[in-house]
């Protein structure tokens, strides 16, 4: 398998996984179509794009050691798992094998790879499980009801059904159909041999049919059976041998009375013998086929055509003799004939060689003893599309001919109308123009002029001798014009066919102006001169000696010769003589009149070598005897050099597919594996020869249980199915079990469409899946010991804060001129200290309950704007401390559904953040409004504003932004980093939407919160 530029990048391109390359910063250097789907990038934008742009910071460290590894130690890495962010922030988990790339000299120049996107495996996988288990219930169900429905079928159809034991004996017959088709009772059956009831003539066969069915599972015959009257009908029988539950052998018989069809095939005998003789001898293929495609029978053109033998051929279907393009086409002709019952339509076949020919078919619904089939007859129209093309070029020239010569031409049909006229026929009429005759009949336009009449019996006679004889005949006559006076006309009427149509051609020469004439032939044959002259393919005319006659001027441009050098001088002369053998075995062909289209190489005159294509004809005489040949010459030279270059291209791209170190296989379309890279051989360590020509079923490394699974993906993929990534288990030659995983498409190198395979080996990620489930169970048990731990805390904690925050504050409110100096200070410390670890508390129970999904709302119809209020009032002391500006913009009343304490507690953390963040004397602006079916809340300040890396950590647990250095004092840097959190689960549990925006440090920033209107 020859791999070129295009081939190779033919290969990256259609395989559905990302390939990328990238230099040693990490730069994109190239990549397929594949990377800009998924990541959302052009070409354009991705092109030269560092990997750390679209790769989210708590990765990037990941894949840069990832990569430094494979720089390091020159090992690939494979099945490295990492996220990234597609251009619209969608989140993206892939893995990819990493490689090292190498320049010619050997030098570590960048890295390359596959990449696939791996984010909806897990869904599918349980999606499998789930429709796996629906369908264990369903056949469950559907094998109760079984028994009862099939006995229903049984007793209730059209054809006898017995079953029989080993000595022959009736053990069931479905009564009603054996009382009505042969006339018994069950009770005059059942117990009873069954070859008592067997015509004597027919008892041997049926006792060959048992031994069959007892050998194979299976049989059929055609015997007579014994009507109770007597007499004895027809019946086709379907024996199959079955365990019944205790595990005796029983037969199972459905015969059918096929007796009207044993008649009628008497009565056909006759018939089909002679359509047999013209079925056999027919010049053109002939296949019969039932409606499912099945080929039943050919004639011997057939298999001629085909090149199949007959027992071969018979296990195809029709379709299996088209290419894959033309099988719509295929169907839309099955389900057109089963309207029509008779249809005709070209198509194209394929033969066993696989050479593609089109075909014109004509197939019939037909009736052969009682079964619809379709008999279709195939006619190779190859050459008459060829010769079609040839005629309509053909017929092209004819036309242009006609337009283009100076002698009127008039085309009729044989009825006598005028179908066609060219201009020149203008300039023999006067006051009537082309539209006065065209279509008209010559009856008719004879009839314009008086004295014009005399010309109908005339041309009725001329017409009526052509339609006869067929031969050309020549005549003079008069036009009468009305202004101008008389034209004599010489005419030249013959007949000629135009697509398998007669039509009547007259040519008229106005032999009045004669000598204008033979000029304006004069003009045409310079106008032909002068086009052969300046054409820019060579053209070079030789007699009947080689001798040279006539050279244009490109052919001494391609030689460097001047026309006088070249004329008279002998073909041979400008070739060499290893070509001599070859012009003359041309030259053979030509003197028995056949056309050549060949290379050949000319000596230029300064010696060196001229590539051309020649496109030779003979030159006969009006005898039709040779008198010499002319070809015209195109050169060939820069042709010949590409395609030299192109060969060393597929060299060098050859190498390149060669040298991957992943796994490519190429299947044809019958399972064959017919190429596979040196990768696959050293994953597997069996040779190429012992690989190539093998069906992948039978390849001796593949675990048989995955044989089945295998061959439905195969058909799925050929029939333009994209399937995902199947992981499976491979057997080296040594019998070491690895994992592979690998992905199947559709390509077409050439003109032949195959299956390519990508194989990478996930043996060790495999191991490293093991060992990352088990460390994810020990993970869970420690995270379940964190929860349970800060539960259990912040409850114990709960209980004596409660006393000493209200121990506090009631000393300070009944005590407080008892207490002077440092006293009142330690008591206002302990209050505010307490607060805030009781703050803490709860904020730790909250997480607790969202942690055990115990968070539970109590919601109610309440006051939006009047709960923002509030909350407003409620922090105005802090406000006013930091000197601080507050606008509001709130409607007076917005009701909605929400639980009022939770609401408050999340408007109070977001305002209490706005305070601590804003310097003195800034701006907090708080607006509520309505849009649609929700309620908006944003709280705007012009304070420290946030980078895109903490607006990244906002609304995570213990996700504090810790903010320190000049310019920052005024910032309150307390806090646990729980209160955003705790907000967004409450916010999330009303069906709403909690986020942040900034431009930046000292630019301020908006936190907006959406809640649903359902009132």
């Amino acid at each position: 398998m020859e791999f070129s530029k295009d081939k190779f990048v033919q290969v990256i391109e259609s395989i559905k996984e990302c390939y990328f390359e990238v230099d040693l910063k990490g730069n994109f250097t190239y990549f397929n179509e594949s990377l800009c789907k998924i990541t959302g990038y052009s070409k354009e934008e991705l092109f030269g794009l560092n990997y750390k742009f679209i790769v989210d910071e708590a990765n990037r460290k990941n894949v840069f050691e990832g990569f430094n590894t494979v720089y390091k130690t020159g090992e690939p890495l494979t099945d490295f798992e990492y996220q990234f962010r597609n251009k619209t922030g969608e989140k993206i988990i892939g893995e990819t094998s990493v490689y090292l790339k190498f320049d010619s000299k050997g030098n570590k120049v960048g890295f390359y790879g596959i990449f696939r996107d791996v984010t909806k495996r897990k869904e599918e996988e349980e999606k499998f499980r789930y429709e796996l288990g629906k369908l264990v219930n369903l056949r469950t169900q559907e094998l109760r009801e079984s028994e009862e429905k099939y006995r229903f079928i049984s007793e209730n159809a059209m054809d006898l059904i017995s079953i029989i034991n080993m000595n022959m004996n009736f053990e069931y017959v479905n009564e009603k159909v054996h009382n009505k088709i042969i006339g018994y009772k069950k009770e005059e059956l059942i117990g009873k041999n069954a070859i008592n009831f067997i015509h004597p003539d027919d008892r041997e066969k049926v006792f060959q049919t048992f031994k069959e069915a007892t050998e194979k599972g299976e049989a059929f015959a055609e015997v007579r059976i014994r009507h109770k009257e007597g007499y004895y009908i027809w019946t086709g029988n379907n024996g199959s041998i079955y365990k019944d539950k205790d595990r005796n052998s029983k037969f199972l018989i459905i015969a059918r009375d096929i007796t009207k069809r044993k008649k009628e095939e008497t009565k056909l005998m006759e018939s089909e013998e002679k359509y047999s003789a013209l079925f056999h001898y027919s010049n053109d293929a002939i296949f019969l086929h039932d409606l499912e495609g099945n080929i039943i029978d050919v004639n011997h053109r057939a298999l001629e055509q085909f090149g199949y033998t007959r027992s071969e051929i018979l296990k195809l279907k029709i379709s299996d003799l088209h290419p894959i393009g033309e099988l719509e086409k295929s169907k839309r002709a099955f389900k057109e004939i089963s309207k029509k019952g008779i249809i005709r339509f070209e198509i194209s076949f394929k033969k066993k060689n696989g050479k593609i020919f089109l075909a014109e078919v004509s197939s019939s619904l037909i009736d052969v003893g009682g079964k619809h089939l379709i008999q279709g007859i195939v006619r190779d129209i190859t050459v008459r599309i060829l010769t079609e093309k040839m005629l309509k070029e053909s017929e092209q020239k004819y036309y242009q001919l006609f337009n283009k010569t100076p002698y009127p031409i008039g085309l009729f049909d044989l009825e006598g109308n005028l179908i066609d006229c060219n201009s020149a026929t203008s300039n023999l009429l006067s006051t009537h123009t082309l539209e006065d005759y065209i279509r008209k009949n010559y009856r008719e336009f004879w009839s314009y002029h008086e004295k014009d009449k005399p010309l109908i019996a005339l041309f009725n006679n001329i017409f009526t001798e052509i339609i006869k004889n067929g031969k050309t005949i020549n005549f003079e006559f008069p036009i009468h014009q009305t202004i101008g006076g008389i034209i004599w006309c010489y005419a030249t009427t013959s007949r000629i066919i135009i697509g398998k149509k007669p039509f009547i051609q007259i040519i008229l020469m106005d032999i009045s102006a004669q000598k204008e004439a033979q000029q304006k032939l004069k003009e045409s044959e310079e106008e032909y001169r002068n086009l052969v002259e300046n054409a820019q393919e060579g053209v070079w005319a030789v007699d009947e000696n080689d001798d040279t006659i006539f050279v244009n001027p490109k052919i001494c441009e391609m030689l460097g010769y001047t026309r006088d050098e070249i004329m008279g001088k002998n073909l041979f002369f400008f070739l060499e003589d290893s070509m001599i053998d070859l012009i003359t075995s041309y030259r053979e062909r030509r003197e028995k009149g056949f056309k050549d289209t060949y290379e050949l190489d000319f000596i230029k005159k300064d010696g060196t070598l001229l590539s051309t294509s020649i496109n030779a004809a003979p030159i006969l005489n009006e005898n039709g005897e040779f008198k010499g040949s002319f070809a015209f010459i195109n050169d060939i030279t820069n042709r010949k050099i590409a395609e030299q270059k192109l060969k060393e291209s597929e060299e060098r791209y050859r190498n390149l597919i060669e040298s991957v170190p992943f796994s490519i296989v190429l299947i044809d379309q019958q399972g064959t594996l017919i190429y596979c890279n040196p990768a696959l051989e050293k994953l597997i360590d069996y040779r190429r020869d012992e690989l190539i020509g093998i069906e992948f079923k039978n390849l001796p490394a593949i675990n048989t249980k995955y044989v089945p699974i295998l061959l439905k993906r195969f058909q799925k993929v050929l029939k333009g199915e994209i399937l995902s990534s199947l992981e499976m288990e491979l057997y080296k030659k040594d019998g070491q079990s690895i994992w592979i995983r690998y992905q199947s498409t559709l390509v077409k190198l050439g003109d032949d469409i195959l299956l390519q395979t990508i194989i990478n080996d996930i043996t060790e990620q495999r191991k490293a899946d093991l060992l990352i489930e088990e460390e994810f169970v020990k993970l869970k048990e420690l995270d379940q010991i964190r929860t349970d731990l800060i539960s259990r805390i912040s409850h114990e904690l709960k209980t004596p804060l409660v006393s000493v925050c209200g121990a506090s504050e009631l000393l300070l409110d009944l005590c407080v001129e008892e207490f002077k100096g440092d006293t009142k200070e330690l008591l206002e410390m302990i209050e505010k200290g307490g607060k805030r670890l009781k703050y803490l508390v709860d904020n730790l129970v909250d997480i607790t309950r969202i942690e055990y999904k115990k968070l539970e709302l109590k919601k109610d119809t309440n006051n939006f704007s009047q709960i923002i209020r509030d909350c407003t009032k409620e922090l105005m002391y802090l406000i006013k401390k930091r000197e601080l500006n507050l606008e509001l913009d709130l409607m007076d009343d917005l009701f909605l559904e929400f639980d009022k304490i939770r609401i408050e507690q999340v408007i109070l953390n977001l305002l209490s953040n706005a305070i601590k963040n804003t310097p003195p004397n800034g701006k907090i602006i708080v607006k509520a409004l309505k849009k649609n079916d929700y309620a908006e809340l944003l709280i705007s300040d012009n304070g420290i504003g946030l980078t895109k890396e903490e607006i990244n950590k906002l609304f995570t647990r213990f996700g504090k932004i810790e903010r320190y250095g000049n310019g920052l004092e005024h910032i309150d840097i307390q806090g646990t980093g729980l209160g955003l959190y705790i907000s967004k689960e409450i916010i999330d549990l009303h069906e709403g939407q909690i986020w942040a925006k900034s431009a930046g440090r000292d630019k301020g920033s908006t936190f907006t919160i959406k809640l649903p209107i359902k009132i």
